[in-house]
């Protein structure tokens, strides 16, 4: 009998989800983009995106991959809200041996101040100045590369 119950329920919870789905935030985006350096993929890196002036965004961050390509993400949201973000990048190395950091690394000692060092110009992430700033628009966003070059 319960089965019959959950059959007979299934087509309207199917309709209700999609209909829900149907009806999309304006404002929601997934974002997607690829870092460059001397025009070589740049991996392991951080990307963050902070907001330009509207304080009702959140930061978004990612990391880039061996192919230099990153897709944003938040604490507490599954999306990316559209807007305008100041974009920053960096790439950590510990100081004690100038290699990234990993999964065997104990997080705790690299949260310490002078535990990392990021080996990019400061300009690259420079909140104040920024090199990069980009508008998201709701729905999938593929950027353009970010081109990042070394002095």
């Amino acid at each position: 009998m319960r089965f019959n119950l959950l059959a007979s329920l299934a087509p309207g919870l199917l309709f209700c989800l999609c209909v829900l789905a149907g009806c999309s935030d304006p404002k929601r985006a997934t974002v997607k983009g690829t870092v460059l350096v001397d025009k070589k993929p740049l991996a392991r890196a951080g990307v963050q995106f902070w907001p330009k002036d509207d304080m009702e965004l959140d930061v978004y961050s990612g990391k880039t991959d061996d192919e230099g390509r990153f897709e944003l993400k938040s604490r507490t949201l599954p999306y990316v809200k559209a807007g305008t973000y100041i974009v920053l990048i960096a790439k950590d190395v510990k100081v004690k041996d100038g290699k990234p950091p990993d999964e065997t690394d104990d997080m705790m000692q690299l949260a310490r101040p002078g535990a990392l060092k990021n080996i990019l110009p400061a300009k690259y992430f420079d909140r104040a100045h920024p090199v990069f700033i980009v508008e998201v628009k709701s729905g999938p966003n593929e950027l353009p590369a970010f081109e990042l070059t070394l002095p």
